[in-house]
């Protein structure tokens, strides 16, 4: 359970991996979780900033 609530990846692929479905995890984002709208957020100011992804 600690490990679901520190990790930076995706939560949904989190949950994917923890039941045994590794493969279909992979590259999957669903863009859904806490993690995934603070990455996209990152990413805008980044480029916002003048920065490349």
């Amino acid at each position: 359970m600690n490990q679901y609530f520190s990790t930076r990846k995706c939560r949904w692929q989190f949950l994917l991996e923890a039941f045994g479905f590794s493969q279909e995890a992979q590259n999957m984002c669903f863009g859904y979780c806490d993690n995934c709208i603070n990455q996209e957020k990152r990413v805008k100011i980044k480029l916002s900033l003048g920065h490349k992804k």
